[in-house]
C-alpha cells in the first residue's frame, strides 16, 4: 500500500498504522475491518508510522510532481527530474 492509500483507507479516528497495516486510534485500539468498529486490543507490529506523517509526505510528493510536469522545470533541470523518479514507486 503506498502512502496515498494508507491515508484514503485510514477509518476515521485512526492515529497511526503498523507493519501489518493495522490502524489504531489514540488510545491503542486497533481497527477491525471484520466489524467496522475500533474493538480489537492488540499492541501494534514495529515499524509505526504516524498518518499526520504520512499526511505530509503525500502534501510534499503532490507538490514536487506539479512542480515537474512544468515544462520549463523539468526541461531546465533534466538530471534531477531522472533521480526523483524514485517518488512515483509504490511505498511499503
Amino acid at each position: 500500500m503506498n502512502n496515498q492509500e494508507i491515508i484514503d483507507n485510514a477509518p476515521e479516528g485512526s492515529v497511526c498504522i503498523d507493519a501489518n497495516n493495522d490502524y489504531f486510534n489514540a488510545h491503542g485500539v486497533m481497527w477491525s475491518d471484520y466489524c467496522k468498529d475500533w474493538d480489537f486490543h492488540d499492541n501494534p507490529e514495529v515499524p509505526i508510522r504516524s498518518l499526520a506523517d504520512i499526511k505530509r509526505i503525500v502534501e510534499l510528493e503532490n507538490i514536487m510532481f506539479d512542480l515537474l510536469s512544468l515544462s520549463s522545470f523539468a526541461m531546465s533541470f533534466p538530471f534531477e527530474y531522472e533521480k526523483l523518479e524514485a517518488l512515483k514507486e509504490p511505498k511499503l
